[in-house]
């Protein structure tokens, strides 16, 4: 289920750089270049296409704190707690606000926890032993890889906001109104709790 969003007004080039080198993410760059030839036989132009591949270390995501919260701030390897919403063109794409389907089409918020700066597994799926339970049997969106790393820093109560580049989005497949190999969303975290404390 997607809504749409308001525009928090907030330029990108406000977004600061959060350091994610001590990850080693590297980021492939495809560039595909056409030129046109022509042949001196006949003179019929003939299109030659290269394609080429080249990887480099991700050293940075654009961030934005909205709201900073109180406490401590998340170091890596801190259990966290959070509600997530992933924004594609002015849309929650995916979110754990509304993630569970349950009997009679009610959704409920489902949020998402984690050990901070580590690599997400997949989504937990749920089992049910028959239909017409409360729950439809779905577990919550997966999310992108980015949360884990943009989660660092932020304090307890805070909201932030992450631009997040393909390589820590959802690659290939895509996630539900994102597209695959999607170049950039706009992720918007609020940290819920550390360490299981609320």
């Amino acid at each position: 289920m997607s809504k749409a969003r308001r525009n928090t007004g907030v330029d990108k080039s406000a977004y600061l750089d959060l350091d994610i080198s001590p990850y080693n993410v590297t980021e492939t760059i495809t560039t595909t270049t056409t030129t046109t030839t022509t042949t001196a036989d006949d003179g019929t132009p003939t299109p030659t296409t290269t394609t080429a591949t080249t990887s480099r270390p991700l050293t940075s995501i654009k961030f934005y704190d909205i709201l900073e919260g109180k406490g401590a701030p998340v170091a890596p390897g801190d259990p966290v707690t959070v509600h997530f919403d992933c924004i594609f063109r002015k849309i929650d794409a995916v979110s754990t606000r509304s993630a569970r389907l349950l009997g009679g089409n009610r959704v409920i918020a489902e949020p998402f926890s984690f050990v901070a700066a580590s690599q997400l597994d997949a989504p937990k799926t749920v089992t049910t032993d028959a239909g017409g339970g409360l729950f439809s049997g779905q577990s919550g969106p997966k999310a992108p890889q980015a949360v884990s790393y943009a989660v660092v820093g932020m304090k307890p109560g805070g909201k932030r906001s992450v631009f997040v580049p393909a390589v820590l989005g959802y690659g290939s497949k895509g996630e539900q109104e994102i597209p695959p190999n999607c170049p950039e969303f706009e992720l918007e975290i609020e940290l819920l709790s550390v360490g299981g404390e609320q």
